[in-house]
């Protein structure tokens, strides 16, 4: 839990507002903030109003929800994600990208990027690919198609 702000309090109600990671259980924590004051608790009421970058103010309902509209490309996304890198591939490279051939750090730029999961996209923000860097070396995570996405 990296932030906890009473929001209100009207005993026996409390009303507050959380920053924590993923794997949190807010429903133990009532738990266990009910135990320490020597009382009982529980979680009325639950909202989620962030996931890592994404806010609730950006959601869409989905009886709202118009793909053309409402869906992000990957280039808007993925940059948004936490653990996903970004790499611009050397457009002479292309189908060889395409192919699956074995990628090494000369065709992306920028070079030499450090160990983890990299969004591969072309000049265009065309996701062409998924890798991940381990011991010094490319894997695929996924390629798409020439169309891209």
């Amino acid at each position: 839990i990296s932030a906890l702000e009473v929001l209100r309090y009207e005993p026996p109600g409390l009303e507050l507002t959380v920053a924590c990671s993923k794997g949190t259980y807010i429903r133990a924590l009532a738990r266990d903030l009910g135990r320490q004051s020597g009382s009982c608790a529980y979680v009325s009421r639950l909202t989620r109003t962030r996931v890592g970058a994404f806010s609730l103010e950006e959601a869409v309902a989905p009886q709202e929800f118009e793909c053309g509209r409402h869906l992000l490309p990957p280039a808007r996304f993925l940059p948004r994600l936490s653990g996903v890198g970004r790499l611009e591939l050397d457009p002479d490279r292309r189908a060889e990208l395409l192919n699956g051939k074995p990628p090494d750090d000369g065709w992306f730029r920028p070079c030499a990027p450090q160990e983890g999961c990299y969004a591969v996209f072309d000049a265009a923000e065309r996701l062409l690919a998924v890798v991940r860097r381990s011991a010094g070396r490319f894997e695929y995570r996924a390629v798409f198609p020439e169309a891209g996405f």
